[in-house]
């Protein structure tokens, strides 16, 4: 028997919470599953989804904002508070008479701002509802109310322990953590791209470190570009690569780092934007390093494990479930970019400790972080929740 699926997303772009449904809608197939996309039409990521041959659904959601703006610091201004309710009762609509429409046993919500839409949709409609949780809120009214739509939903399905437990401890029975899975065909450790390690560094025969993902401050990269400075004040020619582009922010932060790199590593930085293929990138590296004060999980992390990148990473959030210090990685205290510099230190200049890290990274990863692993669990979840 064939489960139905309606995922919805607000989105237009592919980001990352859209590539993870990109990644998993195709995998769940070999589990008699189906998943149909609601999203608003026109954009990049119906492209995407339909260059897949999966099937969408046009869905406009009103535009709106939760409790907090997009850095999670302010509280949105009262007249798009008072919006909020007439909005949502408008979204669950909507959501109800496309999940009636394509007979879908399951509605799952792939966004923050839609799960209490899918929540009341599903009641509604007489359907279950799935919340997949991707973000860690700010602490307050954010998080109560994302613990109440994971009461209202059938289950919570949180892709790190991190997320799992922000939730408030009474709606926490309601969640399952199914961390992110990559795709091995598309992330393996291939050989090096000297095409990207001329365009990423001055000296492409120095050693090459490279931070990818959003340029957001809770990325904390200005801590990046300080270990990498001490890294080459102790003699290392270590260069830095970000590859990426501001999620959340409005490009003041990436400007600051680049006046920060300009001092403090003069001629030994790049940055790069946003490229739909990054595993080439990884493999042509030495070290990758994500110093974030607060991942949800750290995808990028794991592609670089995947593509055989020894990787440092805070000792925070996500990566804390599949990186044990100095077997999988090196996990570094949150904001202290000596402890960075010394981790990035190690690896370029301990061969052994690389190789052995980067072994110890692959053999967790193929056996748990697959695109079919958790293909699989989530499938196992749709069942469960249908048939209770």
């Amino acid at each position: 028997m064939v489960t139905r699926v309606l995922a919805t997303s607000i989105a237009r772009e592919v980001t990352g919470a859209e590539h993870s449904l990109l990644n998993l809608a195709p995998a769940l197939a070999a589990h008699d599953v189906t998943v149909i996309l609601a999203a608003p039409g026109g954009t990049a990521l119906e492209k995407a989804w339909c260059d897949k041959g999966l099937e969408f659904v046009v869905v406009d959601f009103p535009e709106r904002g939760g409790f907090r703006d997009s850095t999670g610091t302010r509280v949105n201004a009262v007249t798009d508070l008072l919006r909020l309710p007439v909005s949502t009762l408008l979204a669950i609509m909507r959501v109800a008479a496309a999940a009636r429409r394509v007979e879908a046993d399951v509605i799952h919500s792939n966004c923050i701002l839609t799960h209490f839409d899918c929540a009341f949709a599903a009641l509604s409609s007489r359907r279950k509802a799935v919340l997949e949780l991707h973000e860690i809120v700010a602490p307050g009214i954010g998080r109560v109310a994302l613990g109440f739509a994971a009461v209202l939903a059938a289950r919570a399905l949180a892709i790190s322990t991190a997320v799992a437990d922000q939730l408030p401890r009474w709606a926490r029975g309601k969640a399952t953590v199914i961390p992110q899975g990559i795709e091995l065909e598309r992330f393996g450790p291939h050989g090096p791209d000297d095409r990207w390690r001329d365009r990423l560094s001055a000296n492409p025969a120095a050693p090459l470190v490279i931070a990818v993902g959003r340029i957001d401050p809770e990325k904390a990269l200005h801590i990046t570009i300080r270990a990498v400075a001490a890294v080459r004040a102790a003699g290392v020619d270590a260069h830095l690569a970000v590859i990426g582009g501001p999620g959340k922010d409005d490009g003041t932060y990436l400007a600051e780092l680049i006046d920060l790199a300009a001092e403090l590593l003069p001629g030994a930085f790049h940055h790069e934007p946003p490229v739909p293929d990054v595993a080439p990138i990884m493999r042509s590296a030495d070290v990758l390093v994500s110093t974030s004060t607060e991942e949800p999980f750290g995808l990028a992390i794991l592609e670089a494990q995947a593509c055989g990148l020894p990787v440092v990473s805070s000792a925070s959030g996500g990566p804390l479930d599949f990186i044990t210090d100095g077997e999988t990685g090196l996990l570094v205290p949150v904001g202290d970019p000596d402890a960075t510099a010394r981790a990035i230190e190690r690896l370029l200049t301990e061969p052994e400790l690389a190789t052995r890290i980067v072994a110890g990274a692959q053999t967790v990863l193929v056996g748990s972080f697959t695109a079919a692993v958790r293909a699989q669990r989530v499938s196992e979840l749709y069942t469960k929740v249908v048939s209770t």
